[in-house]
């Protein structure tokens, strides 16, 4: 007799991600999941401001929630529902050029546009399924939304957002670049700011370090001349930051010769660092809440 296989690893035999079939015909299949992951998150925050709960989260790390989704669909579905009033922003970070945004819903607004939607004024709670395109089913059901966990596939190539401090430290390195040479070639900084994440994850560098050696040198003579990609940087870091301190012992035992607009960029990349560390505690500490309960 031949054995049947019972089931597929790609198949549900967990809780699924679950939207309201209301609410997927009203906005669309990913956009109603990406609601929901928002309400489910809000209901989480304990960050509230001007009378509303309020979330926050680089594109980079809401891609690790909808893997099936690039950052620029995740970009593009957020902005929809921002112009359409649903989806609410406001920047209430510490750091004033930390430009992460924060999230919260609009709820008249989004009851408003699902009823609109629906001239048989379906109810919300109706356990039936909605065929929204061929092979995409949504159901109802009373499990709460779980936190998605499955990681991006490995041969996906990372995005880094405006506030990623790799993406910054990049910036910060093509800024010296073209201010020694106006002419120099624009490289691909999303390149670059992997590499930059190497150099701090992999090679275990301080981002702050990096920052500094850096600024160092683009302003020394022969260095500048050869430190002319990230890549490059990566590779001769230990030996420029041995020359650094070394010049700096000479020129002040305490500090490294940093002044002027050269300090405050230094003193940014750390802040917005450390600001990022934080939040990315503060999200741990959310999680680990709910996974008490």
């Amino acid at each position: 007799m031949t054995n049947v296989t019972a089931s597929s690893p790609y198949l549900i035999n967990e809780n699924p991600m679950n939207v309201l079939p209301s609410l997927a015909v009203a906005f669309g299949i990913n956009q109603a999941i990406i609601l929901q992951q928002f309400q489910y998150w809000l209901s989480k925050s304990s960050n509230y401001r001007d009378d509303r709960k309020w979330i926050y989260n680089s594109f980079e790390d809401w891609n690790k929630q909808f893997p099936w989704l690039n950052i620029r669909t995740i970009k593009r579905i957020v902005k929809g529902l921002v112009e359409q009033g649903v989806i609410i922003t406001g920047n209430y970070n510490k750091l004033s050029f930390d430009r992460t945004n924060w999230y919260s819903i609009d709820y008249d607004k989004l009851t408003q546009i699902v009823e609109s939607t629906h001239s048989d004024k379906m109810s919300p709670r109706e356990g039936q399924n909605v065929t929204l395109s061929k092979g995409q089913n949504v159901t109802n059901n009373n499990h709460r939304l779980p936190e998605i966990t499955t990681k991006p596939s490995s041969h996906k190539s990372k995005i880094y957002d405006d506030d990623s401090p790799y993406l910054i430290l990049a910036n910060f390195l093509n800024k010296k670049i073209h201010e020694n040479n106006p002419k120099a070639k624009q490289p691909n900084l999303q390149k670059w700011a992997d590499v930059m994440r190497k150099l701090v994850e992999i090679d275990k560098r301080d981002k702050h370090d990096v920052s500094l050696v850096i600024d160092w040198c683009q302003k020394d003579d022969f260095w500048s001349t050869n430190i002319l990609s990230a890549s490059k940087l990566r590779k001769q870091f230990d030996q420029l930051y041995l020359k650094m301190q070394k010049d700096a012992t000479k020129s002040n035992p305490s500090e490294p010769p940093l002044t002027g607009e050269a300090k405050r960029a230094a003193d940014e990349a750390k802040a917005i660092a450390e600001g990022l560390a934080q939040k990315k505690e503060n999200s741990a500490k959310e999680r680990n809440g709910t996974d008490e309960r």
